[in-house]
């Protein structure tokens, strides 16, 4: 997982001052911007956007053009990469998203350069190494969600397996239990018929014998099952 020190090792203290002068550049048009991003990104109509999710867009907006990636910061980008997986959410559409914010970051920066001529190449610099960090972050905390979430859904599945072989074990268990029962029964009475029961003796005695090896078997599915 990335964190604050592998991010900050690419930003100078002219990259910072150049990132606040961009985000003060591109600040009346981030409504905007965020806006197409919700609603490309989660499916909802603009009106469906709410007035939070716009400040904290805002916030962590200007946060990262500065170069300041806080705990607070992968801590939302982590809850943020839960909610969008839950939506089904896919990694591609996700990587769109920062190809939008590129693409009107450039073109609010160039406008600007042409009618106020006051935007410098460190700028442009600036956002590319915001949105980049931003996107490598998002993607680490997409990925390491994901990978809890499969692992989750094997486990519950696993577990879920294991009872259904243990409902069958038992069963099983149960079904030679009476079926040795039923063979020593079988025993006793052809003992008592003497010479005519000799031979039903021996075919009781070899369904005693299996039954013992069905629950011989039973225990260890059972074992394997209990991960024992």
């Amino acid at each position: 997982m990335l964190n604050s020190d592998r991010l900050d090792q690419y930003w100078t203290d002219d990259l910072r001052t150049a990132g606040s002068a961009a985000f003060e550049i591109i600040k009346p048009e981030l409504d905007r911007i965020m806006h197409d991003i919700y609603v490309f990104l989660m499916g909802i109509k603009r009106n469906e956007v709410t007035k939070d999710q716009i400040e904290r867009g805002f916030i962590k907006f200007e946060n990262i053009l500065r170069g300041h990636f806080s705990d607070e910061y992968f801590a939302t980008q982590q809850k943020t990469s839960k909610l969008l997986i839950e939506r089904g959410v896919d990694f591609i559409q996700y990587l769109l998203c920062y190809a939008i914010y590129h693409r009107e970051c450039a073109l609010c920066l160039t406008r600007h350069s042409v009618a106020e001529g006051k935007v410098t190449d460190a700028m442009f610099h600036a956002v590319h190494l915001a949105l980049q960090c931003d996107a490598s972050v998002s993607m680490s905390c997409y990925f390491a969600e994901m990978e809890q979430t499969n692992a989750a859904r094997t486990k519950e599945i696993t577990e879920q397996n294991n009872s259904q072989i243990m409902e069958i074990s038992n069963s099983i268990g149960r079904f030679s239990t009476q079926t040795k029962m039923l063979s020593i029964n079988a025993a006793i009475e052809a003992a008592r018929a003497g010479d005519a029961g000799k031979g039903f003796a021996v075919v009781a005695a070899e369904i005693k014998n299996m039954a013992s090896k069905v629950q011989d078997a039973t225990g260890e599915i059972e074992k394997l099952a209990s991960g024992n």
